[in-house]
This record gives structure tokens, sequence and C-alpha cells, in this order.
């Protein structure tokens, strides 16, 4: 039987830290963030790797915007870059999908999804689990927070032996978006992880019930039940 611990969504993978750190850098007007910079071409790093904007970056960060002059043109391309981003995160392209969050920061500086975006991108890609929990913290105090947040939140925690610190936010995102099954499970093994509290997973697993519709899904919850002894 696999052990609860590992029975959890595959979205977020933690590594040792590889960054150099220095002063804080304004992303946008009055949001602040540490300035780290990764070893890989500027428009492929959170922030265009906090790099000096030179007279051809700058020509070309106004030639891509001169695409959107409306609110809604902004809005439009922001979502579409934001929506880009993810497609290629989940394929492994990276690079895009970094490139596809930096021109959504160049249409709304320090959004909430922009924050959510590179936070994933600083665990999964740059190896740096400390920058992304800043990243996701940050984004989670922004208006318009995605729903997703505030799971890889709870799942960047969990993977850094933090399950009473993940509860939270794994119970937010069973508010959230209650049909997204992860969330039950991994609040359910956080209660198991964090103390042992049994009747408390358990109870989780049992409000899951209401949500979880897929065969897949209930096969799942069936061997979480078991593991937990529910």
């Amino acid at each position: 039987m696999t052990p609860i611990k590992y029975i959890l969504s595959m979205m977020l993978i933690c590594f040792t830290q590889f960054a150099s750190a220095s002063q804080e850098g304004e992303i946008a007007e009055g949001i602040f963030v540490s300035v780290k910079t990764y070893d890989a071409p500027e428009n492929e790093a959170p922030f265009f790797n906090f790099a000096k904007k030179t007279p051809e970056s700058s020509a070309a960060d106004k030639l891509f915007l001169e695409n959107f002059t409306t609110s809604d043109e902004i809005q439009s391309g922001f979502d579409g870059a934001i929506k880009g981003g993810w497609n290629y995160f989940f394929e492994g392209d990276y690079s895009t999908s970094a490139r596809r969050f930096n021109q959504a920061h160049l249409l709304k500086p320090g959004h909430a999804a922009v924050l959510h975006g590179f936070g994933v991108l600083a665990i999964v890609r740059f190896k740096d689990p400390d920058y992304g929990e800043e990243l996701l913290s940050l984004a989670i105090q922004q208006p318009d927070t995605p729903d997703m947040a505030y799971f890889d939140m709870g799942l960047l925690l969990m993977n850094n032996s933090r399950p009473a610190d993940a509860i939270p936010f794994f119970r937010t995102a069973t508010e959230k978006i209650p049909d997204y099954s992860a969330a039950w499970f991994n609040l359910s093994v956080s209660f198991i992880e964090s103390s042992g509290d049994r009747d408390a997973a358990c109870n989780v697993l049992r409000q899951a019930r209401d949500w979880i519709k897929d065969s897949t899904s209930r096969r799942s919850a069936a061997d979480l039940n078991r593991a937990i002894g529910c």
C-alpha cells in the first residue's frame, strides 16, 4: 500500500535553493519582492531576472504593449498570457511558460496571478522553494488571488515538512475549489502528518464525498480511507 504521505498531487516538487539574492525590488507600485537572479535568459526568469532595461529591451516592451491599448485588450492579453503560461508549464516547457508570465507582468505588474505563476516556477524550475514561498505568500495577499495559489502554498509547506502550516491553505482550497479532489486528500493527510488526528482526517474525507465524482478520485479516496483507518 502506498504510504499516505505520498498520496499527494505532484504539481509542485521542492528542491534545494539555487539563486542569487540581494535587496528588495519594486515590481509594481508599492509591491516589493526579494531581488533574485537565476542562470537563465532574462525573459525566462521571474520579473525578467531583474535585469536593467537596455534601450533594446525597453523598445521591445513598448512594441509589445502597443498591441494592447484599451482596458478590454489589456485584460484579454493578460488572461491569454496567464493561460499560456500554465499550458506550457504543464507541458514541461518552463522556458516558454516564464516568457508568457513575463508578458502578463508587463500588462499587469504585480498581479496575484503573475506572482502565483512565478512562485511555482521558482520551485519547480529553479529549485528555490524559499522564493516560491515568498511569491505565493504575496500572491495570497493581493486582490484577485487565483484559487489554486492556496493549494500550491499548502503543497509547498507539506513538501517542506510543515503539514500543520499547510492545513489552513488546503482548507481554503477546498472552499474555493471544492471539486478539486487533491485539495481534500492533502487536507486529510496534513492532519495525520501534523498531529495524527485521525478523526479530523476522516471527517475531511467524509465531507469530500459530496464533491468527488470521478471514478479515479473515488478510488484514491477509498485507498486513503483504508490507509488512515477511517
